[in-house]
């Protein structure tokens, strides 16, 4: 039982060091702060796009809507 938890412990230990070299070093971890960034910024691009849209389509609305009225 002690060598399955010798074994354990190592397997954790091995994982622990993948994360930190492969998963959280300084290059992926500026990476996914680059990538939350252009979220940021899409998003509020499409919300400033959407708003744009909408403005079209209720434009649109009353031109047909006084097209139908004459």
């Amino acid at each position: 039982m002690i060598e399955d938890a010798r074994t354990a412990i190592k397997n954790v230990n091995t994982v622990v060091v993948r994360l930190n070299e492969e998963v959280l070093n300084k290059q992926s971890v500026e990476a996914v702060n680059e990538t939350l960034q252009n979220l940021r910024t899409s998003s509020a691009e499409f919300t400033s796009a959407t708003k744009k849209l909408d403005a079209v389509a209720a434009d649109a609305s009353n031109a047909m809507k006084k097209v139908a009225e004459a």
